[in-house]
Formats: structure tokens, C-alpha cells, sequence
């Protein structure tokens, strides 16, 4: 397949304002995605969500009039989380959905993740024909009446937290989940189905939320204060530049202190766009993600709605977590880095859950994407259920250590290219074998080497963690001298 230059692991992502970034490659995406979406007999209407970045306004205008220039109509969405767009554009029946984060990096960056009509985000190949159209226009712009027109969605979040509540580990509905207005057009009035009652499910839990000052500021306390959680909400104050900044999902420090000094039983921790997020139980300790995969995956088999009694996770998952899952009769399947190749391997093989260790868990048979919301109201209705604490269900999965290194490199040579780093992975998997291993690669989103070593000895693999860092760092920057 041919290299992609724009698109990464999650979209196009990099520092606001510079390429590619711009407000002339949303542009040139906007005209791109409309000529993509059109077909002879309709215009095609695309949504466009953000998260609460500053850079987010100018790029979202910048995606509408390259759209609008070529005739394709543009609904605003307003600050949402990114399940919230993918849910939406397929509820909506809209042709595609465009969601403007850079997720959990700071308010510096931004970035694109986009989604067809199905609401699940692009494949490699339709990625790279976007590409092409952005790169390589074949097209030209409209003029006069024949021009798209913009409008917005008032109540896009009501939707998605009616869309949220409706998840419950029962057989999936498609009932309250999309309101009034199914498979209509974004028309100015309507309103999600405020008709239907819910009880107070979360009724009793003392929760933080950790917002992140980011995409879900507003849908996330709404809707766990509507279900009866007494919440305690901290990064809830965006202000442009403080997404991400010592609050979400990478900086979880803040909402474990509200967790001690509040006596929750939980906090909830949500990255910048929402469609990940980290748990922290009720002695302020993080939970691992993988031990929130595989306490859902035993909950919905024992529910008998975990498909073909399968989770599928990625390689970043813990070597452990086949054993834990397999003594409990539930096979796990491994995709790439990427929680887009987590869905891609469920739709294949008609599984219902999987997710990454990062926090990105998805649930087929609710949504199309990462979801960190949905992803809490399970965590929370097992803890409701069992009546037990996290820090008891957590026990479950029992890791094997690992020692993580992740170093800048200026450019990302293959590695079967790299002679010493090759020999180096050879050996360090033949001593590991067969009680630990090794996983390394280049991010998707930044120019970094990511190295993942798991064994029975943590002081052993410390070491081979950073030696392994330190050759492929000293490797590539030798080699980049000379390119």
C-alpha cells in the first residue's frame, strides 16, 4: 500500500497553524471530503464536531467553505466528544462526520479524525484517496445558488447523552438512542426525544469527573448527574488553552487527590476529546486498562453478550491478559495499534467488545468508535451490580511487569533498516521467550519510538527497556546525519 503523508494512526494530526494543520489543508480536506461524498442526485451533508482548543474554531470554518464551495451542505455540532460526532452522523444520516481534536495532546496541537456515513472512521485505502483529492484537486467551485449552505445542531449533546443512556448491558435497541428525527435531514427545531424516562441508575455513587477541560465539559456531568451520581466535576472550565493542562487521562494526578479528599468511589478520567479514559478506584489508585478490559469482557460473557466469547484488544495489551481471559473461557484476539484496527477486526469477525490498554473501549453493539463515557457507565453499572468496590473488582487481572521507554527520534527509519537495532530485537526476544516479549514501534501521532518489554523480573527488563531505547535512539540519529 502507498505511504500515506497526511494521515496517522488517528487522523491527521500535528501543531496548529502549521502544515499540515493549516486552515488551507482544512480547507483543501473540506472541498475533498464533499467531492468524495457527493453522488448525482444529492449534495451531500457533513458534520463537523471539535473539541475546546482555541485553533479549533478557525479549522472548522476552514473545513465548511472548502465543503460549501463545492455544494455540500454543513451541519455545526459545537464542542462534543468525538463518539458523540460518530454517533450523530450516523443517526443523522449525514455522509460523513469530521471531528476537529488532537485528543490528549495540549492546546498547541490539533488535528481531524473523520467519519463515513456508517459512522465508523476511515479505512487505510479511503484514507489515501482523501489524501489524494487534498493533495492532487480535481474539482472546482461552485458559484451562486448552487453553493452548500451551513447550519447547527442546538441540541447535538441532549442526542448523545440520550444516545448514552440507552446503553445497558441488555440486548442493543436502537429505540431512545437517536431521538426524533431519524433519518432526516438536520432541520432548525428539532430536538432529541425528551419523552422517555430513565431511572436513577447511578443512584448513591460518588463520582469525580475529570473533564480534561475538553470536548465532554458539558455532556459528561449532565448526564451522570441526570442518572443520580453525586459528582464532583473538576476541568469543566475551558478556556481555549487549557485542554489537557494537569487535568484528562494523561494527567490523572488532580482527580486522584478529589478522589481522597472527597471519598469517592471512583474517578472518572477523560482525555481531551472523550472517546478514552482511565479509572482511578477509591483508594486513589489507577486501575489498568487492562484490568477494566477484562473485567467487562467476564461481566458481558457472564451476561451473555460478549460475542463469540471474544475480546479483541491490541499488541500494547499485557502478555497476561490472554491467561487471565482464557482461564475464564474467553479468546482474545490482538489488532494493531490503533483503536480504528480494533474496530476494523470486530466488524470482521462480528465481535462486540474490544479496546487499547490506553483506554479506548468500544462497543459495537452501541457505537462505532472509542468511547470513554460508555465506557464509564459499564465500569460503573458492574460496580453498582456487584456491590463491590473497584478496588476489589480490579483484582481480576493480575499483570505481568513491564518496563515502557519512549524516546524522540528526528525521522522513523523501518527497523529491518536499522542493523544493530534488528539484531538487538532478535536477541532480547530469544532471552524473553516464552514467559515475556518484547513490542516495539514508531508512534502514529508524534516522532517517537515507543519500546514495550514484558518479563518475570521487573529489574531485568528496566534495563533491557532502556538499553534497547538508548541503541535505536543513538542508531537513528547517526543515520539521520547522513539522509
Amino acid at each position: 500500500m502507498t505511504q500515506k503523508q497526511l494521515f496517522g494512526t488517528d487522523g491527521i494530526r500535528g501543531e496548529a497553524n502549521k502544515h499540515p494543520i493549516t486552515v488551507e489543508m482544512m480547507l483543501a480536506l473540506g472541498r475533498a471530503l464533499a467531492h468524495s461524498v457527493q453522488k448525482s442526485d444529492k449534495k451531500g451533508l457533513i458534520l463537523i464536531g471539535k473539541d475546546t482548543r482555541a485553533s479549533g474554531c478557525a479549522l472548522e470554518k476552514a473545513v465548511a467553505v472548502g465543503a460549501c464551495s463545492l455544494g455540500t451542505d454543513v451541519c455545526f455540532l459545537g464542542p462534543l466528544p468525538t463518539p458523540g460526532v460518530a454517533c450523530l452522523t450516523q443517526a443523522l444520516k449525514a455522509d460523513a462526520g469530521v471531528m476537529i481534536s488532537a485528543s490528549h495532546n495540549p492546546y498547541t496541537d490539533n488535528g481531524v479524525k473523520i467519519f463515513g456515513a456508517d459512522g465508523f472512521k476511515l479505512s487505510d485505502t479511503q484514507e489515501l484517496e482523501l489524501e489524494d483529492l487534498m493533495l492532487n484537486p480535481k474539482f472546482e467551485s461552485l458559484k451562486g445558488k448552487l453553493l452548500g449552505k451551513t447550519s447547527y445542531l442546538d441540541d447535538a449533546i441532549e442526542r448523545y447523552v440520550a444516545h448514552l443512556k440507552s446503553m445497558s448491558p441488555r440486548p442493543p435497541s436502537r429505540g431512545p438512542a437517536y431521538g426524533k428525527g431519524t433519518g432526516s435531514r438536520v432541520k432548525p427545531g428539532m430536538t432529541a426525544d425528551k419523552s422517555l424516562q430513565f431511572d436513577n441508575t447511578l443512584s448513591g455513587l460518588k463520582v469525580v469527573l475529570d473533564c480534561a477541560n475538553g470536548a465532554a465539559y458539558k455532556t459528561a456531568p449532565e448526564l451522570f448527574k441526570s442518572l443520580g451520581a453525586q459528582v464532583a466535576v473538576i476541568g469543566d472550565k475551558p478556556d481555549g488553552l487549557n485542554i489537557n493542562r494537569e487535568v484528562g487521562s494523561l494527567a490523572p494526578q488532580a482527580a486522584r487527590k478529589k478522589v481522597l479528599s472527597t471519598n469517592a468511589q471512583i474517578a472518572v478520567v477523560l482525555d481531551g476529546d472523550a472517546d478514552r479514559v482511565v479509572f482511578i478506584d477509591e483508594t486513589g489508585e489507577q486501575v489498568s486498562g487492562d484490568a477494566v478490559l477484562a473485567l467487562i469482557a467476564c461481566y458481558l460473557k457472564d451476561k451473555g453478550q460478549l460475542a463469540y466469547d471474544t475480546l479483541v484488544c491490541t499488541e500494547m495489551s499485557n502478555l497476561a491478559l490472554e491467561k487471565c481471559l482464557n482461564s475464564k473461557g474467553i479468546q482474545v484476539l490482538r489488532a494493531q495499534v490503533g483503536d480504528r484496527y480494533v474496530v476494523e477486526q470486530m466488524r470482521k469477525g462480528g465481535f462486540s467488545f474490544g479496546g487499547e490498554e490506553s483506554g479506548h473501549l468500544i462497543f459495537t453493539n452501541h457505537g462505532t468508535t472509542g468511547d470513554g463515557i460508555a465506557a464509564a457507565l459499564m465500569v460503573l453499572a458492574i460496580m453498582q451490580e456487584s456491590k463491590k468496590p473497584l478496588s476489589e473488582l480490579k483484582q481480576i487481572f493480575k499483570p505481568l511487569p513491564r518496563a515502557i521507554e519512549n524516546r524522540l527520534v528526528p525521522i522513523k527509519i523501518p527497523f529491518e533498516q536499522l542493523p544493530l537495532t534488528s539484531a538487538m530485537m532478535r536477541e532480547v526476544e530469544r532471552r524473553l521467550h516464552p514467559s515475556g516479549r518484547s513490542f516495539i514501534r514508531y508512534s502514529g501521532t508524534e516522532k517517537k519510538v515507543r519500546i514495550l518489554i514484558e518479563g518475570e523480573k521487573q529489574q531485568e527488563i528496566v534495563a533491557i527497556a532502556t538499553k534497547m531505547a538508548d541503541l535505536i535512539q543513538n542508531e537513528i540519529n547517526s543515520l539521520s546525519n547522513f539522509r
